[in-house]
């Protein structure tokens, strides 16, 4: 990242972040999106020094409260993600609030040899016989996070998938009790791999199934 005494703006000139402003922002309203033609910087993934790429930016949205299939599809084929949501702005001291589109940059990522994912434990039988899906095809979803049943998430190691996903303290209540499964993915039974836009350490893939000869079980770990 370019040195800079303001971290915002360091990002905000990183050649990921204005190849995203290229790809997408200018062709949502080139395409007459019901936007605000400018966009705010999105600090979603930060340590107390940078911000991290992948990047993501937010426009002023005045559309309907979801975004239509047509419209998530579009974003796909700019390798992105979006959805809307209600953003709090402070002015003269006193708040507001508006509805915003949010776009998180989603390019494809290089596949290690393997990845990781956890489940509960009760599902292992049917992941063995049927394969690995997303929750849209199951109807199952385990924890409440955001968009969880789009893709089959994963992470790239098993730490990552245990300390800083299960067991990671801000997920208590998110995650519910229990015992769990932590699965090896061979990345050669993967779809496109991407990065998580609601995970700093996950990565998606849409791939509706993951067969279960790409699938080995690993340890157990019990969340409390």
């Amino acid at each position: 990242m370019e040195n800079s005494s303001d971290p915002i703006l360091a990002a905000m000139m990183h050649p990921q972040y204005r190849a995203l402003m290229d790809r997408v922002f200018m062709s949502i309203t080139n395409e007459s999106w019901p936007v605000e033609h400018s966009a705010r910087f999105w600090g979603w993934r930060h340590t107390p020094q940078a911000f991290i790429p992948p990047f993501a930016f937010s426009m002023r949205w005045f559309g309907e409260n979801t975004l239509s299939q047509e419209q998530e599809d579009r974003l796909h084929v700019l390798q992105a993600f979006g959805h809307v949501r209600t953003l709090t702005f402070e002015r003269n001291e006193e708040q507001f609030q508006q509805q915003h589109l949010v776009v998180f940059d989603m390019p494809p990522q290089p596949k290690p040899v393997a990845m990781f994912h956890a489940t509960p434990t009760t599902h292992i039988t049917s992941i063995l016989a049927s394969g690995l899906q997303p929750g849209w095809a199951t109807k199952v979803n385990t924890t409440n996070f955001p968009e969880t049943h789009r893709w089959i998430h994963l992470f790239e190691s098993r730490e990552h998938a245990t300390e800083r996903f299960l067991l990671l303290p801000k997920n208590t209540g998110r995650i519910p009790s229990g015992a769990y499964t932590i699965l090896q993915i061979d990345t050669a039974g993967l779809d496109e791999l991407l990065c998580d836009p609601f995970s700093v350490h996950g990565f998606v893939t849409r791939a509706e199934v993951i067969l279960p000869e790409h699938i080995t079980v690993q340890n157990e770990v019990v969340v409390p």
